[in-house]
Parts: C-alpha cells; sequence; structure tokens
C-alpha cells in the first residue's frame, strides 16, 4: 500500500548517514531502530483501522423503488335497463288499440207472402257506406290471439223500398249499430288472422206508406242480431295496423213485421292504433 511504502522510505532515509557523520554506537542504533519500529507498527495499526473501517462501512442501500400506485378499480354501477316501451312492436299483439273503419254495407230484406215469410215474393237490397270507430284489447300467446273488441258503425245512405205494392209499401232506413265482437286466430310475424263472432244491436226507421200516405207506425224499431266474420290485419313496428274486416249480422224477421227479413253485411277497411 502506498502509506506503507512511504513509511518505510523514510525510515530507510533515516538510517542512511551522512559520509562525515560520527558513526552511533551499537545502543543507539538499536534504540533508534526500535523507536521507528515501533512508529511503525502505530503507523501500521492506524492503516489495517482506516481499512478496516472502510471494509465495514455498509454501502449505501438505494431506497426501495415504491410501486406506483395502481388506482383501484372504480365500481361503476350498471346502468339501469330501461322498461320496455309500451309501444308494441310489429310482431306482438298483446295490448289495447282504438281505430277506426270504412266500408261498403249492404243490407238485404225478404218479404214473404205468408206468415212467417214461408213464400219469399220479393227481395230488396239497400247499399252504402258506413263508419265505425272501434275499440278493443288482444292478447297473443305464441301464435295464438284472442281478443275482443266494442264498434259502433253508422252507415250513410242505406235505405230499401220493401214490399212494393200498387197501394202500400214500406220503406226502411238503417240507422246506428252497436256491434259486441269476440276474436280467436292467429299471429304469422306482423300478421293477424282471425274469425270473430257476436252480437250485433241495430236501430233503423220504418215508414210504411198506404194510398201514397205516411201511416204512423211503427216508426223506430231496434233489432238484434248474431254477428260472424273474418279479418287480416298486417301491424307495422309503431304499432300501427291496416287491416280488412267482414262481418254479418242475421236479423231474421224484423219488428213490426211477420213477413219481412234483414241480413246486413260489412266490408271494411280498418286503421287501429295499439298503445
Amino acid at each position: 500500500m502506498k502509506e506503507i511504502a512511504l513509511v518505510l522510505a523514510v525510515a530507510t532515509a533515516s538510517l542512511a548517514l551522512p559520509a562525515n557523520a560520527q558513526t552511533p554506537s551499537v545502543e543507539e542504533r538499536l534504540a533508534r531502530l526500535e523507536a521507528e519500529n515501533q512508529m511503525l507498527r502505530h503507523e501500521i495499526d492506524r492503516i489495517k483501522r482506516t481499512v478496516a473501517g472502510t471494509a465495514a462501512a455498509p454501502e449505501p442501500v438505494a431506497a426501495p423503488i415504491e410501486a406506483a400506485a395502481v388506482p383501484s378499480p372504480v365500481s361503476v354501477a350498471a346502468a339501469p335497463v330501461p322498461e320496455a316501451s309500451r309501444t308494441p312492436s310489429a310482431r306482438q299483439w298483446t295490448g289495447p288499440y282504438v281505430g277506426i273503419g270504412i266500408g261498403r254495407l249492404s243490407s238485404h230484406y225478404e218479404y214473404g207472402s205468408g206468415s212467417g215469410s214461408a213464400t219469399i215474393s220479393r227481395t230488396s237490397d239497400a247499399r252504402g257506406r258506413g263508419v265505425t270507430v272501434q275499440a278493443g284489447y288482444l292478447h297473443q300467446s305464441g301464435l295464438f290471439v284472442i281478443g275482443s273488441e266494442v264498434a259502433v258503425r253508422w252507415p250513410h245512405n242505406i235505405t230499401a223500398n220493401v214490399n212494393s205494392g200498387a197501394t202500400s209499401y214500406s220503406v226502411r232506413t238503417l240507422d246506428t249499430a252497436i256491434q259486441v265482437k269476440g276474436s280467436a286466430g292467429v299471429a304469422l310475424g306482423p300478421v293477424h288472422l282471425y274469425g270473430l263472432l257476436g252480437v250485433e244491436v241495430a236501430t233503423m226507421d220504418t215508414q210504411i206508406y198506404s194510398g201514397g200516405l205516411r201511416q204512423a207506425f211503427p216508426g223506430k224499431s231496434t233489432a238484434t242480431a248474431p254477428l260472424y266474420g273474418a279479418g287480416v290485419a298486417l301491424r307495422l313496428a309503431s304499432g300501427t295496423s291496416f287491416g280488412v274486416e267482414y262481418n254479418e249480422a242475421d236479423f231474421g224477421l224484423l219488428v213490426g213485421t211477420n213477413t219481412t227479413t234483414m241480413r246486413d253485411t260489412f266490408w271494411s277497411v280498418r286503421l287501429n292504433q295499439a298503445f
């Protein structure tokens, strides 16, 4: 080591005597060597301590690098699932609806010459337009659809001459009709095919003329008849449906007569809106 080499060099230099110096005695030389030896020991011990202290000194330890804080996952509440829209789809028929219809209304009269129309001597037909307003409810289960409906129909220009003769005849004008219907059918995607049964209550105004004069009897009357028919409808995604329906009501003998029967038929184009 450099320090030890320096000490030895100093010691060696100190032992070298100048040429003109007096030669020391052996005792002096031994004492001087002993002193220098003592100094070397002290110097060596100091160096050892220095070296030992340096080795023992712990190397600085780098502070551990803390892992970057990872943000805990934020709990995000699932967005609430909105309730199903009340607007029916094109493939679902369940729900209430309202609508209107317009079509061709025909009334067929048969006049019998005998009691109870045993023998038909004359027929008469009245044709015109009819307008309806309807409201109902449908319920679909799989392919099958059942429903109920109430409709009010107003005829236009539905008048027939019945029992026309030389001196007496009657004029019947069909008035408002109320229909209560039940239906059953199948849904083929957006197409609904159905049959219906129900009852129709119709009012009519009957005027009898005799000898060219109008008679008071019987005036306004009401008739009730079984109703049957069928229909088809096509529904759009908005819940609007377009359809065609046929129904027929057979009134049999009319009130106030024992010889005249009536049957009316109605073909209509319908527009309904479900909600």
